[in-house]
């Protein structure tokens, strides 16, 4: 490299005038903003080295997951470090306040059931997933995924709640007639 002499004494040499693209060493023309004659600075005008070429392969661990998942709120906390979203993006992607989903991770409170069809979208994933076949468990899982109390439960199939309710705890069993509803349903 040819070494070039400027005003006053001030000597900046031509590898300076580098830049590094993906590893590769490339000649350019320097831009040099001389406004004063004794206005040189080494630093100045320089590239950086190419530290960039070198990936982190490892991850960094994600403070605060669960490592057991025991309620509704660890689902939700999981998730939502998982996806690197604060609570106040959660909170507006299932319409509820941030206090709320404060409150569900923390465990003090519990979402109500016209929240759950949001919550599951969010996740991705059913978390009150049953494998149980029984009657009861595939009422509690159709109410869930839907949204529905017992009351709009019951509104929909034509009984009261109160019947919903005991049909739920194994209490009582619905007639033939009233199964025949849930299948179109199920």
């Amino acid at each position: 490299m040819e070494q070039v002499s400027l005003p006053n004494g001030c000597r900046c040499d031509r590898a300076g005038d580098r830049k590094f693209y993906s590893g590769i060493s490339v000649q350019r023309r320097a831009h040099r903003r001389n406004l004063f004659p004794d206005d040189c600075n080494f630093r100045k005008d320089r590239d950086a080295l190419p530290l960039s070429i070198f990936k982190n392969c490892l991850k960094k661990p994600i403070k605060g997951i669960p490592k057991v998942i025991r309620s509704l709120g660890d689902h939700i906390r999981k998730k939502r470090l998982e996806s690197g979203l604060f609570q106040k993006e959660v909170a507006v992607l299932l319409h509820v306040s941030e206090d709320t989903v404060t409150y569900w991770e923390n465990g003090r409170a519990v979402p109500m059931i016209n929240h759950y069809p949001r919550i599951v979208s969010f996740l991705g994933y059913n978390p009150f997933f049953n494998t149980s076949e029984s009657f009861s468990d595939r009422i509690i899982a159709y109410r869930m995924a839907k949204g529905l109390s017992c009351k709009k439960f019951a509104k929909l199939i034509g009984v009261d709640a109160a019947t919903v309710s005991s049909w739920q705890t194994g209490r009582t069993i619905p007639q033939i007639s009233t199964r025949r509803k849930f299948e179109g349903l199920f």
